[in-house]
């Protein structure tokens, strides 16, 4: 697996500086082109823009307050757009800027299928009412491509050299492992954890896992593993808890579910860690 093609979710924040910064640095492993998507939140039309006034009436807001609410948007998108050629530049990297318009993350559903890996934040839209703390996994669905969703914290230095990788022996598992290989090779430290229930065979989960580890070795990527029991916490609540504990700064899994339709159709886990991690998370289905 190498990444050709890098996509990455672009705004002015300065969480968005840093994802630029660690976007710059995977495509510097195999000069990969990088585009840079801004979602262009279109203003609602004048008839539906309606603010309350200092006495408490409802009153619509004036062309000159459409007006100025525009003038702002283009001015993101200009310092947005200066932010992601700065960087590629800086970077020595092919790069192509796009606008696309919609109110949310799914606006980058149709292009992402054509990525090797597309890269978010996970801080919501301020100006969209359908931000999604599940988004990532399910773009993971929809595209079919892995995702890399990337905290307000995150720091490009230190961004992936330190990966747990949750293991459970099923195919969303082995999928991930393999769409992460260009992150796993330059990792200075891999963890493979498995979490069992506590009525499992322990043994035959640390066999899985030295069969992937075997695997992993052949690629060159040398990991450690573990084997862990559920107890009144859960499942993504061990993984984070690992995590912590070996100080992971990303973590690789499998999107898990039935259907990219509807939040609660995700698996558990996968919909657990959306909304909880503040490390980054990399989802391959």
């Amino acid at each position: 697996m190498t990444y050709g093609d890098i996509h990455v979710h672009v705004d002015v924040s300065e969480a968005s500086n840093e994802r630029l910064r660690i976007a710059a640095r995977i495509a510097a492993f195999r000069k990969a082109h990088v585009t840079g998507y801004f979602i262009n939140v279109p203003p609602a039309p004048l008839t539906d823009i309606a603010q309350f006034s200092e006495a408490g009436v409802r009153s619509r807001t004036s062309d000159d307050e459409l007006k100025l609410i525009v003038e702002c948007r283009e001015q993101e998108l200009r310092r947005a757009e200066a932010m992601f050629k700065v960087h590629m530049n800086q970077a020595g990297l092919q790069a192509t800027w796009s606008t696309v318009s919609g109110d949310s993350f799914a606006a980058l559903i149709p292009d992402a299928i054509y990525s090797d890996l597309t890269i978010l934040g996970n801080e919501a839209l301020l100006a969209s009412m359908a931000a999604d703390p599940y988004f990532a996994g399910k773009l993971a669905f929809e595209s079919g491509r892995p995702i890399l969703r990337i905290p307000a914290g995150a720091r490009a230095e230190s961004f992936g050299t330190r990966i747990l990788i949750a293991w459970n022996g099923c195919r969303e598992a082995a999928r991930a492992i393999a769409d992460a290989q260009p992150l796993l090779e330059r990792a200075s430290f891999v963890t493979l954890l498995q979490v069992v229930e506590p009525w499992e065979d322990s043994q035959q989960e640390f066999e899985s896992l030295e069969k992937i580890i075997v695997h992993m070795r052949h690629l060159g990527v040398v990991a450690e593993r573990d084997v862990v029991r559920t107890t009144e916490f859960g499942i993504a609540d061990q993984i984070l808890a690992h995590a912590n504990r070996t100080d992971c700064d990303l973590i690789v899994m499998g999107a898990y579910g039935h259907s990219p339709i509807g939040e609660t159709l995700l698996g558990g886990v996968t919909r657990s860690l959306s909304k909880e991690a503040q490390i980054s998370l990399f989802l391959s289905h």
